[in-house]
């Protein structure tokens, strides 16, 4: 069965619905039946998706605190996750233990599992486990606060009753320093506040556009095809209400930094999905610096399908500045 969560990021949230298309790619998200005790290889594991709300579901630690699930969320030995008898027929979690991915409800209607209590986790599945917390961490949980910097973006862009028309933000690069590397690539921009049309542009030394887009009815778009140099950069948006633009520096590729051998053996050694692999890649970089390669983090995301719900939680994080 292909099964596809396809993500949505509208006004600051995550829509999730549930649909399927045997024509449509596969992500991580491939449901299988359970493995037996005997094919789990380590007792560790985490979140990778669910058909939401979160209510539909309970992870109850091993400690004997009870939480929803958050996608990239660390499942301990001794953990169950368990789908409410509550829940509606679309409830659907899928985590994976041990590098093999499962799914809640299973194959034989079964809609409880506790994470083995066996198996040693290898020092590449430690690495890997670590770097998944590292990029969870990342991704504000249901009600929890987003900290001084999120909540002065959001503050710049709400008005009393929604996103202000007269003010727009561009989080990923308003910001102190914003980076990504040279090449010819598509860069892609989110922004918040304003209201459709909008026009944007880019600029790189002179007042003329080196790329721009007309007629923009939401607000993310792509300018295609850009052969980036070194260099300044200004993106600017523009809207029958507001006008707003920010920097942000293209550097030589030998700038990127670069992952610690741990984490890069981490990543080669597991047999978790490219897309998970990508989004663990984009998340470590985001942060680097201080937060300077959160736009070429963004970018590099691109590469993921919109709807793989681990990447489209860290973009939506990405896209907010948080």
């Amino acid at each position: 069965m292909r099964v596809w969560f396809g993500f949505a990021v509208a006004a600051g949230l995550l829509v999730a619905p549930l649909w399927a298309g045997a024509d449509k790619p596969l992500s991580a998200c491939r449901f299988q039946a359970p493995p037996t005790a005997a094919a789990v290889t380590s007792s560790d594991g985490f979140v990778l998706c669910f058909n939401p709300p979160a209510s539909q579901y309970d992870v109850r630690h091993a400690s004997g605190v009870v939480t929803p699930p958050q996608e990239l969320m660390l499942l301990q030995r001794g953990d169950t996750v368990t789908v409410n008898h509550a829940a509606s027929r679309a409830a659907l979690i899928v985590f994976t233990v041990g590098g093999v991915e499962m799914k809640l409800p299973d194959d034989t209607n079964a809609t409880s599992y506790m994470v083995p209590q066996v198996g040693h986790p290898s020092p590449a599945r430690l690495a890997l486990l670590a770097l998944v917390q590292f990029v969870a961490d990342l991704i504000p949980r249901p009600n929890q606060g987003t900290g001084s910097e999120g909540a002065a973006v959001q503050a710049a862009v709400q008005g009393s009753s929604g996103p202000s028309e007269t003010t727009i933000a561009i989080p990923l690069i308003d910001k102190p320093l914003a980076l990504m590397v040279t090449g010819r690539r598509d860069l892609r921009m989110a922004w918040f506040g304003g209201a459709p049309p909008f026009r944007i542009r880019l600029f790189s030394g002179s007042a003329t556009a080196v790329a721009e887009l007309d007629s923009v009815p939401d607000r993310i778009a792509t300018l295609r095809d850009l052969d980036l140099a070194p260099g300044v950069y200004y993106f600017e948006v523009r809207c029958a209400h507001a006008t707003h633009g920010s920097s942000f520096r293209v550097d030589p590729p030998e700038a990127l930094p670069h992952m610690s051998g741990a984490d890069l053996n981490a990543l080669a050694q597991t047999t978790e999905s490219d897309e998970l692999k990508e989004t663990l890649r984009a998340g470590w970089l985001s942060q680097q610096e201080n937060g300077a390669w959160a736009l070429q983090a963004y970018e590099d995301l691109a590469s993921v399908p919109d709807d793989y719900p681990p990447a489209a939680a860290l973009r939506s994080t990405l896209e907010h500045g948080l």
